[in-house]
């Protein structure tokens, strides 16, 4: 991944199959990623992401909204995006 963000200027979010503060160290000093976007569940919960996202000076993924060591809860209904329909009816594939 490190070579790819390199090569290419892509933003990496990466980080779901990472299991440890270890593995995730690993990642961030190699480059392999703009983005920490771990699985809360295999990196030891929520507490654990931000920890390692704030030693590591790596912002942590959208999915996950903490402030003051609270989780915040949307306020409107949906994944928290909006779609743009005039690019899924650009891409639509019609059958």
């Amino acid at each position: 991944m490190a070579r790819i963000r390199g090569e290419t200027g892509v933003t990496v979010a990466a980080g779901e199959n990472i299991g440890n503060a270890g593995e995730a160290r690993r990642a961030i000093e190699l480059g392999a990623l703009d983005i920490f976007q771990p699985s809360v569940t295999k990196i030891g919960g929520i507490a654990a992401a931000i920890t390692i996202a704030r030693q590591h000076g790596v912002p942590l993924g959208a999915a996950i909204d903490a402030r003051d060591g609270h989780m915040q809860v949307p306020q409107r209904p949906g994944l928290g995006i909006d779609v743009d329909e005039a690019v899924i009816e650009r891409y639509r594939v019609v059958s």
